[in-house]
C-alpha cells in the first residue's frame, strides 16, 4: 500500500478512536499493529480474511497471546469502524490471554522493598504504589493539585476507562509527600514539566527488589496485590474450604450476592493467591464468628446507607450484614436413613476398630429402638440394645465394614474435634436434613431449640448448613466445671447453637422431624434494622430546615417518640416501609428516601450486631480470590466485599465464602455504589500504616 494511503487510514483510525473516547495509550497500541498490517497489503479492496490471518500468524513467534489479542482487536476495530468490512471483522477471533497469577508480597517483603530503595524519590514512589493502589500510569501523571492533605485523599483524573476516582493517602505518608512537593515544585508529583516515564518506574521497582533479595517477579502492579488470606467457600453446587478451593480447578464458580438486586448469582474464580499473616481478628456478631485479617472488608451502615468498612476499624455495637439463605440442589451421596443414623453417631456415638462395633448411647430406650429399626433397614441386620446402668442404654452394631465406613467419614476423631462429614457440603437438602435431625436427637435440647457440642467447628458447620434452609442460628460459648467419674472437677468449655426467633423456630420444626419435643418463643416483634444513624441525620436535617414532622408521624403511623429510633431502638421492616411512605411527602428528603428504599429492598440479608472483637496472633496461610463480575462474598454467614487489601483466614472455619476480589479498581465507583462519603474514606487506614 502507498504511503499516502497508509497515512490516510492511520489518521482515520486515530480519529475514530478519539471519538470513542480511547486514551492516547490505547490509540498508540492500536496503530502500532495497524501500521505493519497496512504496509503488508496492496489495497483494502483486494484484502480478504486469509491474508489477514497470514499477517496475524506472522506475529506468533514475536509476540505473546496478550499482544496478539491486542493486534486482533486493533484490526477488528479497523475493519468495523474505518473501512466497514463486516465480512472480515466478524470472523476475527481474539486469542485467549495467558492467565498468570500475579506475585504477592508479604508485609515483610514490602518492608524490605521500601528499606532498600536507593533514594527518597524511589522510596516515596514505592510507598505510593503500595498504599494507594495506583496504577503506574496514574502515578506518573499525578498532579500536586489533585492531592488534598487536609483530608488525606487524592484524585485520579481520567484513569482507566477515562474515569475519575478517589484514592486514600496513607496517614504515615502524608507529611513525607508534602515535604517532597514543597522541595520539588512542578506540574507533577515526581517530575517538573513532563511526566516521568512508566518504564523508569518499572526499572526502579525491579532494581530495588533485586537489592532487597526478593526472588519473586516484582512489578509496580505487584504492589496492588499485597493481601492477607481466607476461610471456606460456597461453590456453585457445594461448600468447600478455601484451601481446597485454592487447590481445585481454577474455573470453579462461587455464589455471590448482588446487593442492588438482592439476587444470588454464580461467578467464576479467575485468580487465586496465598501467603502468611501474623495477625487475625475474631469478630463475633449475633452468634456468627468470622476470622479474618484487619484489612478484610465487611458491610456496615451509616447515615449514607450501606458502606464498606475494614474489620480493623469496626467496633463493638456496630452492625454488619449477614446472609439469610444460600441454596443449591446438591448431589445425592447416601440414603436419608444412613444420614439420620450418621448424625446421631456424630453426636453421641463411637466407632471402635478393636471391637469392630459401632455404639450409640441414650437415656431413652425408645430413641435407640427407633435407630435400631433404621439400622436394620440399612444393613439388614439387627443391632443389640443393652442397659448400661440405671439411667442409660446403648445400641451396639457389629460390622467391620460399617466401622471402616464411619471412620472414613470422620468418626475416627474425638468428639471435640469432629466436623460435619465433607460429603454433606455437596449433598441434597434431604441428606442434610436427615443428618441434622439425627444429630439433634443425640445432642439437642427438649423445649427451646438448642444444639450442644464440645466441638465448636461442628456447630459452625451446622450453623452454615442451616442457611440452606433459611434458618438463623446463634453460636455461643459456655464455660463450666465438670465432675469426672473419679470425683475430680475440671474446667470445660461447651458450645451451644440456638435458634432464637419464632419464624426460624417454626421453620426448623417443620423441616427437621426430631425425636425431641420442641418448644417455641411466642414473642417476636419482627426483623430489626439498625437505622439509628440515618434516622438521626434525617431528624437533624429537618430541624435545620424548619421541618416539623414528629406530630404528623405520631398521627399517621403511630410513632410518638421518634427520637428513640435515633438512639437505641431499631425499626422493623414493617415500620421502615411506613417511614418511607411518610417521608415521601417531603421532596427535600428524596435522597434519604432513596437510601431507605435501597435498604428495604435487601430482603436476603440480616443485620448482625457485633458483640466482641478479639485479636489473635497467627502463623496461618491466608488466601485471596479474584471473582469475575461480582463484588461480594459470604464468609461464615457474614457478607464481605472486595477491597484494596481484603484477606480472609483459612483455619478450617466452616464458612460460606462466596467471593473474594483483589483490590479496588475504582474507589469512586465503590463510593457511589455504597453511598460512602469522603468523610468515611478519610477514616480508612492504608495498608502502609500497618507496616
Amino acid at each position: 500500500m502507498k504511503k499516502e494511503d497508509i497515512d490516510k487510514y492511520i489518521e482515520k483510525t486515530t480519529t475514530e478512536l478519539k471519538l470513542k473516547g480511547c486514551s492516547p495509550r490505547t490509540i498508540s497500541s492500536y496503530t502500532f499493529f495497524l501500521l505493519p498490517f497496512l504496509k503488508s497489503i496492496e489495497s483494502i479492496e483486494t484484502i480478504n480474511l486469509d491474508k489477514v490471518k497470514l499477517f496475524l500468524a506472522s506475529l506468533i513467534d514475536r509476540y505473546n497471546n496478550k499482544s496478539r489479542a491486542l493486534a486482533v482487536s486493533s484490526l477488528r476495530f479497523f475493519f468495523k469502524r474505518v473501512v466497514d468490512r463486516p465480512d472480515i471483522f466478524v470472523k476475527l477471533e481474539v486469542p485467549k490471554k495467558e492467565r498468570k497469577l500475579p506475585s504477592v508480597l508479604s508485609q515483610e517483603e514490602i518492608k524490605k522493598l521500601i528499606d532498600s530503595a536507593g533514594s527518597k524519590k524511589s522510596k516515596l514512589i514505592i510507598k505510593m504504589l503500595y498504599s494507594s493502589g495506583l496504577r503506574v500510569s496514574e502515578l506518573v501523571n499525578l498532579s500536586p493539585k489533585e492531592l488534598d492533605f487536609q483530608q488525606n485523599i487524592g484524585w485520579v483524573r481520567k484513569g482507566k476507562g477515562s474515569k475519575d476516582r478517589m484514592f486514600k493517602i496513607a496517614d504515615s505518608l502524608s507529611k513525607q509527600l508534602q515535604k517532597w512537593i514543597e522541595k520539588h515544585p512542578g506540574n507533577y508529583v515526581f517530575s517538573e514539566n513532563n511526566p516521568i516515564s512508566t518504564r523508569n518506574i518499572q526499572i526502579i521497582i525491579k532494581n530495588t527488589a533485586k537489592k532487597a533479595g526478593i526472588n519473586k517477579k516484582v512489578t509496580p502492579h505487584t504492589l496492588r496485590h499485597c493481601l492477607h488470606q481466607d476461610t471456606r467457600i460456597f461453590l456453585k453446587n457445594r461448600l468447600l474450604s478455601v484451601k481446597e478451593a485454592y487447590l481445585t480447578n481454577k474455573s470453579s464458580f462461587v455464589k455471590t450476592l448482588n446487593l442492588k438486586t438482592n439476587n444470588m448469582n454464580n461467578s467464576k474464580i479467575s485468580n487465586k493467591y496465598k501467603h502468611k499473616t501474623d495477625k487475625l481478628l475474631s469478630i463475633l456478631a449475633d452468634g456468627y464468628e468470622l476470622l479474618c485479617t484487619p484489612e478484610h472488608t465487611l458491610f456496615s451502615i451509616s447515615k449514607y446507607g450501606v458502606y464498606e468498612k475494614k474489620a480493623g476499624d469496626l467496633h463493638v455495637g456496630e452492625s454488619i450484614i449477614g446472609i439469610k439463605r444460600v441454596s443449591f440442589p446438591g448431589r445425592r451421596e447416601y440414603s436419608k436413613n444412613f444420614c439420620r443414623f450418621l448424625g446421631y453417631c456424630f453426636g453421641d456415638g463411637i466407632s471402635n476398630e478393636r471391637r469392630r462395633a459401632t455404639i450409640i448411647f441414650d437415656k431413652n430406650k425408645k430413641n435407640l429402638e427407633y435407630y435400631s429399626k433404621i439400622l436394620t433397614k440399612i444393613k439388614n441386620k439387627n443391632p443389640i440394645i443393652k442397659k448400661t446402668n440405671a439411667n442409660s442404654y446403648q445400641l451396639i452394631f457389629y460390622s467391620k465394614e460399617f466401622v471402616a465406613l464411619l471412620r472414613s467419614l470422620g468418626m475416627d476423631k474425638k468428639s471435640n474435634l469432629r466436623r460435619v462429614p465433607e460429603f454433606l457440603f455437596r449433598a441434597t437438602e434431604e441428606e442434610v436434613r436427615s443428618f441434622i435431625a439425627g444429630y439433634y436427637d443425640a445432642e439437642g435440647n427438649e423445649g427451646s431449640i438448642r444444639f450442644f457440642s464440645t466441638s465448636k467447628e461442628m456447630l459452625k458447620d451446622i450453623q452454615i448448613l442451616l442457611l440452606r434452609f433459611g434458618i438463623d442460628a446463634h453460636l455461643n460459648e459456655r464455660k463450666r466445671k465438670v465432675r469426672l467419674p473419679q470425683g475430680k472437677i475440671i474446667k470445660n468449655i461447651i458450645y451451644t447453637l440456638n435458634i432464637l426467633h419464632l419464624p426460624d423456630q417454626l421453620n426448623f420444626k417443620k423441616q427437621f422431624k426430631t425425636l425431641k419435643k420442641l418448644g417455641q418463643e411466642p414473642r417476636f416483634i419482627g426483623e430489626k434494622l439498625p437505622l439509628q444513624t440515618i434516622l438521626k441525620d434525617i431528624d437533624d436535617f429537618c430541624k435545620n430546615n424548619n421541618i416539623h414532622f414528629h406530630h404528623d408521624l405520631g398521627k399517621k403511623i403511630g410513632i410518638k417518640h421518634f427520637k428513640r429510633y435515633t438512639k437505641k431502638l431499631s425499626v422493623t421492616r414493617e415500620t421502615l416501609d411506613h417511614l418511607i411512605k411518610f417521608f415521601k411527602r417531603y421532596p427535600i428528603l428524596k435522597n434519604y428516601v432513596s437510601v431507605l428504599k435501597t435498604i428495604s429492598k435487601m430482603k436476603n440479608i440480616k443485620w448482625l450486631k457485633i458483640k466482641k472483637i478479639k485479636e489473635i496472633k497467627s502463623d496461618s496461610e491466608v488466601y485471596d480470590f479474584t471473582i469475575q463480575k461480582s463484588n461480594t462474598l459470604i464468609t461464615d454467614g457474614i457478607l464481605s466485599h472486595n477491597s484494596f487489601a481484603t484477606h480472609l483466614l483459612e483455619n478450617g472455619e466452616n464458612l460460606l465464602v462466596i467471593q473474594q476480589l483483589l483490590g479496588h479498581e475504582n474507589l469512586e465507583t465503590t463510593r457511589i455504589y455504597t453511598h460512602i462519603s469522603q468523610d468515611q474514606l478519610k477514616k480508612v487506614k492504608s495498608p502502609l500504616d500497618n507496616l
